[in-house]
């Protein structure tokens, strides 16, 4: 499976990870029509706006249901990540300890929703994670909320031995636009990868130019 990950484009893992997530779609545990689906979907979004410890309790109970649709897990765990709760955090950590790949790609989708200090931390962990859909999931999610503090840990991404992770580390330092990861980045020009060449080179002007804006 790593062979034919390592040759999709970085849009197309993006697209291989939420297929996983919504695996639903091929097989459903529960005989439920896809409009009734959604509509349980969209009760469950409505939930954020509560913020009440009681909605907290059903979402994680919700997320914690193996018998349940992955589509009702996924947004239960959405939810309580956009809830930015204490209890909801503790209940996304624990389920990185979960066997299934689905549930852990399904966490670290939510903790990089959520946000906060805590849940960057975590997903700064996760780059090292032995799989490599969470690793490289942790650093997409890292990509989008460009905290200051994952610049070393991405800086030491760019020397990962998979192609893909270099790409998406030297992306996500472009978008980040730290000063420090310009050496590193120019070794990268040297990478044996031209998708890699091509982010660092696009990662350097994105930096150099914000350096010219100061």
């Amino acid at each position: 499976m790593k062979n034919i990950i390592q040759s999709l484009n970085l849009c197309g893992i993006v697209i291989f990870i939420t297929f996983c997530i919504l695996s639903f779609l091929i097989g459903c545990q529960k005989k439920e029509t896809e409009e009734e689906i959604w509509e349980r979907i969209k009760e469950i979004e409505a939930l954020e706006e509560t913020k009440s410890e009681k909605d907290v309790d059903r979402l994680i109970d919700i997320f914690k249901d193996k018998d349940e649709l992955f589509a009702i897990r996924h947004a239960a765990a959405i939810t309580l990540a956009k809830m930015k709760s204490k209890k909801a955090l503790k209940t996304l950590i624990q389920a990185l300890k979960e066997k299934d790949l689905d549930i852990q790609l399904i966490t670290v989708e939510a903790l990089g929703e959520m946000k906060t200090e805590k849940a960057v931390e975590i997903l700064i962990e996760l780059m090292t994670h032995e799989h490599f859909l969470v690793k490289f999931k942790a650093i997409y999610e890292i990509k989008k909320i460009r905290p200051k503090k994952a610049v070393e840990p991405l800086i030491e991404a760019l020397k990962d031995e998979d192609n893909t992770i270099r790409l998406i580390a030297a992306k996500a330092l472009g978008l980040i636009k730290s000063e420090k990861a310009v050496s590193p980045l120019t070794q990268a020009l040297k990478d044996k990868d031209a998708r890699v060449r091509d982010a660092a080179t696009w990662a350097l002007k994105e930096i150099r130019s914000e350096v010219r804006k100061k």
